[in-house]
C-alpha cells in the first residue's frame, strides 16, 4: 500500500472573466483563503472543538443520518458531525506554488482526512493523478481513511470548491453511496465562526473495509476521444472543456510545459469559474448553473444522452460534472487524461484561434 501523509487515531471571489488562467483563479482565491482564516480561536471554540472530535470518535458510521442532498451547508455538518466522515480534498496545481498538506497541517475542519489526488493515482501512468485502481483505492481509502461506501463522507477544500468535487466524482465511482460537497469549503466554515483544527494529521476513525467497485462508464480514455472527434454528428458525445477561454482558443500559454495550445473539435468551452458566485466561494444556484451550460450551447434536453466533461488534468473537468449533477444531468463520463494527455500529442486534432 502507497504511503500517504496521514497518521492513525488520537486526535472569492472568482470573476466569470472567461481568459482568466487557472492558476491566476486559484492564487486569487488562495489570497482571499489566507485573509479571511487567520485570527485565534476562542475559548468557545476549543471546547467545541473536543466535544466534535469526542463525537467523531464514540459515533458508528451514519447513525441513521442520511445526507440532505450532495451540498450541504456548514450548518448541516456542525450539527450531524458525529454522523459524518470529512475529507479534505485540496490540491494545487504546480505553478501555484502551495502546498496542500502543509495547509491541512495549519487549518482544517475538525476530525478530517486528507486526500492525497496526487498519491491515490495510477503509479504506472506519466500523466497526472490518473484514477488509481480498484485495489489501490480500496486500500487506502478504507483502511487508513476508516471509509466505507455506506458512510456519509463530506468533501470540501481550503480554496472554497475547486478541487473537492474530483474527489467527490472518485469516491461515487468506486461505489460511495453517500457523498456530498460542503459549499464554500474551508472558508466558509472559517467564516461562520466553527472551531478548526491544526497540527500533525490526526485520523479518528476506525480501519475500515472499502468495497471499492469502478463504474467505467464514468472514464473516457483518449481512444474514446478520438473516436468521438470523428463520429458522425448524430452519433458525437458532448464534450464540455472546463478551461479558461485563453486556453481553449489557444491563444493563453497553458500552465504545463509542452502542450499544445487549443481545444478539441466540437468541444465546448465551459470555464469552471463561470459556476461560482462572484463575490463568495460558493456554487451559483441550479438555476444559474443550468443557464450557464445553455448559453454556452450545451444540449441538456436529453438527460440520459452522456456529456463527456474535460480540462488540463482531469480536476476542473469535475467541477463541471458535479455542476451538471446538480442540474439533474448525471449522464456524465470524464476524460481523465484531458489536455495533459491531448495536448501533449503530436498527432490529435486540435483547434484554435491562434
Amino acid at each position: 500500500m502507497m504511503m500517504l501523509r496521514i497518521a492513525r487515531r488520537s486526535s472569492s471571489a472568482v470573476g466569470r472573466t472567461g481568459s482568466m488562467a487557472t492558476a491566476s483563479a486559484v492564487s486569487g482565491l488562495m489570497r482571499r483563503w489566507m485573509s479571511s482564516s487567520s485570527g485565534k480561536k476562542s475559548d468557545k471554540e476549543e471546547v467545541d472543538l473536543e466535544a466534535m472530535l469526542k463525537q467523531q470518535s464514540t459515533s458508528t458510521a451514519t447513525d441513521g443520518v442520511r445526507l440532505p442532498s450532495s451540498l450541504v451547508t456548514t450548518d448541516w455538518v456542525a450539527a450531524n458531525y458525529a454522523s459524518v466522515r470529512l475529507v479534505d480534498a485540496s490540491w494545487f496545481i504546480p505553478s501555484v506554488n502551495e502546498d496542500a498538506y502543509r495547509n491541512f497541517m495549519v487549518k482544517r475542519l475538525p476530525g478530517s482526512v486528507f486526500f492525497d489526488i496526487d498519491e491515490i493515482a495510477d503509479p504506472d501512468s506519466t500523466l497526472p493523478h490518473m484514477m488509481p485502481s480498484e485495489q489501490q483505492f480500496a486500500d487506502v481509502v478504507g483502511e487508513t481513511m476508516g471509509l466505507t461506501v455506506d458512510d456519509n463522507i463530506v468533501v470540501y477544500d481550503s480554496i472554497g470548491i475547486f478541487s473537492a468535487p474530483r474527489v467527490w466524482y472518485t469516491f461515487r465511482m468506486f461505489g460511495a453511496k453517500n457523498v456530498a460537497i460542503l459549499d464554500g469549503g474551508l472558508p466558509q466554515w472559517v467564516r461562520d465562526d466553527l472551531p478548526t483544527a491544526s497540527g500533525p494529521s490526526v485520523c479518528t476513525y476506525p480501519k475500515a473495509k472499502f468495497e471499492a467497485k469502478m463504474d467505467r462508464k464514468r472514464i473516457k480514455d483518449m481512444d474514446e476521444m478520438l473516436a468521438n472527434a470523428f463520429a458522425p454528428p448524430d452519433q458525437r458525445l458532448q464534450v464540455i472543456d472546463a478551461r479558461s477561454a485563453g486556453r481553449f482558443d489557444g491563444v493563453e500559454d497553458e500552465p504545463r510545459p509542452g502542450l499544445r495550445g487549443g481545444h478539441m473539435p466540437h468541444s465546448i468551452n465551459v470555464p469552471f469559474t463561470y459556476l461560482l458566485d462572484d463575490f463568495t466561494l460558493s456554487l451559483k444556484s441550479p438555476e444559474a448553473i443550468k443557464k450557464v451550460f445553455q448559453r454556452a450551447g450545451v444540449d441538456l434536453r436529453d438527460k440520459h444522452k452522456t456529456i463527456v466533461t474535460t480540462c488540463g488534468s482531469g480536476i476542473t473537468a469535475a467541477f463541471l460534472a458535479y455542476g451538471l449533477h446538480l442540474i439533474g444531468h448525471d449522464d456524465v463520463s470524464l476524460y481523465d487524461g484531458s489536455w495533459s494527455e491531448w495536448g501533449a500529442q503530436s498527432d490529435t486534432p486540435v483547434h484554435s484561434r491562434s
